[in-house]
């Protein structure tokens, strides 16, 4: 993944294509069950948006939130079960872990509340998207 990353980044110094191949290839990793190189290519697109677009948009919030996802399902507690109702105990229990609840306080949680802040400004409180 490492010399994905190097290339992508030679080629697409700033171009929306590098955004594109990092999203793709995070996608195909994740299809393989290679997680943590997912997560990897999904940091690199995050740092890539920040610094080639200045300018906050959607995509940027959303990718923030796709990095949270795959932090989260990294520590065992997958996003879509925390909102499944009636929710179940199961899904709670990794942050029962002190140092799972830590981890995910710590490198999960800024991402959403970045990308919601994101939203809110961009689509406003009463919009679908945030």
């Amino acid at each position: 993944a490492g010399r994905l990353v190097k290339r992508i980044r030679g080629s697409f110094a700033q171009h929306v294509a590098a955004s594109r191949a990092f999203g793709h290839l995070a996608a195909a990793f994740l299809g393989l069950g290679q997680q943590s190189i997912a997560e990897e290519l999904t940091a690199a697109r995050v740092a890539f948006q920040k610094s080639a677009f200045p300018r906050r948009s959607g995509v940027y919030a959303w990718t923030l939130e796709s990095l949270a996802d795959l932090r989260l399902r990294h520590m065992g507690c997958p996003p879509s079960v925390l909102l499944e109702t009636p929710r179940k105990q199961a899904c709670l229990r990794p942050f029962l872990n002190g140092e799972l609840a830590r981890r995910a306080a710590e490198q999960a949680l800024p991402l959403y509340q970045e990308a919601a802040g994101l939203l809110r400004m961009l689509f406003g409180e009463d919009h679908a998207y945030h």
